[in-house]
């Protein structure tokens, strides 16, 4: 208590030195959570190396898939490793990336064990952050002389054919919109406004193209207006891209799992430089995908209708190639 005390002294007023030693302390009591939960789970996994990856993202755990063979050899890893992911809802793409050892947590437990690396550093846990060594750095993931270690996806291109030809779309002349992400919600980035998506899907309509929508096609996401849905499994997105023959999609995990598709892809971002270079690079080298910087949320008519005549003459333009 004599350091939340020396802490709190700080403060000028006691309604400031109340909350700052509320928060120390909760800081101490988070780190000391997340120390005994690496324990648990170390104790779980003695013979492997433990990574840690801190937010709930899809796309994160391919990038790690790309790159977790350099990774290992940087850190002088020869062991198996256990990635500590949260939530189930990552047990899906962990599975489509050939992810053998993966141990699912609760989000606190991840942001405890997380607060616990930054204070007690890898000298005291054996603990390595995806984010800090692969997801981020892109020094590494831009080395000409590294090349992604591409997972082995799904491919059975008849099933996906008959998939789109169910919801009466023809392959080969089929645009996939996915409009939904997360990281953009999470930062309070700007996105699309629903009408965009219905406007770009009437413009490649009158193209001459069918239109569907990667969605769960219920209440949260609904298909966009006019189109059916479709939702494939994390290890089949590229190949239902290269297959329907296109797609416009919003940053996201899905735009990750497409990067290397043969369609005409167009990727939009609110802002280039928040999400890096690191993916643009990734599918500049070994994609079809075309990046899109939009301003704003596209509400204003005349300016999010040169967006949608672009995007479909950019499309339009791969397909006739």
């Amino acid at each position: 208590m004599g350091a939340i005390y020396k802490f709190a002294k700080k403060c000028e007023n006691p309604q400031g030195r109340f909350w700052h030693a509320m928060n120390f302390f909760f800081c101490q009591a988070m780190v000391i959570y997340g120390m005994n939960c690496y324990r648990k789970v170390k104790k779980q996994n003695p013979d492997k190396h433990l990574m840690l990856m801190p937010a709930n993202s899809a796309g994160d755990i391919l990038v790690y898939s790309y790159f977790k063979k350099y990774m290992l050899q940087r850190l002088n890893k020869s062991e198996e490793e256990t990635l500590l992911l949260c939530s189930e809802y990552n047990k899906r793409p962990s599975m489509a990336c050939g992810i053998k050892n993966a141990c699912f947590l609760p989000m606190p437990q991840i942001a405890a064990i997380s607060m616990a690396l930054n204070y007690y550093g890898t000298d005291r846990m054996e603990l390595t952050d995806t984010h800090k060594w692969c997801i981020f750095d892109y020094g590494n993931i831009q080395n000409p002389d590294i090349v992604p270690v591409r997972p082995a996806f799904a491919c059975n291109p008849k099933k996906t054919a008959e998939t789109l030809n169910k919801i009466g779309c023809v392959p080969g002349k089929t645009i996939v919109l996915s409009p939904y992400e997360q990281t953009l919600t999470l930062h309070k980035l700007p996105k699309p406004v629903p009408e965009f998506w219905t406007e770009l899907s009437q413009a490649f309509k009158e193209r001459g193209f069918c239109v569907c929508t990667n969605c769960r096609g219920d209440e949260k996401e609904p298909a966009v207006k006019g189109t059916e849905s479709v939702f494939p499994a994390f290890g089949e997105c590229e190949e239902l891209v290269s297959v329907a023959g296109g797609a416009v999609i919003i940053r996201s995990g899905f735009a990750d799992f497409t990067a290397m598709t043969r369609g005409a892809v167009v990727v939009l971002y609110p802002d280039k430089d928040f999400f890096g270079n690191f993916r643009i690079w990734l599918t500049e080298k070994y994609g079809n995908h075309y990046e899109f910087i939009y301003e704003n949320d596209l509400g204003d008519a005349v300016y999010r209708k040169k967006v949608i005549d672009s995007i479909v003459e950019k499309i339009s333009d791969e397909k006739t190639d």
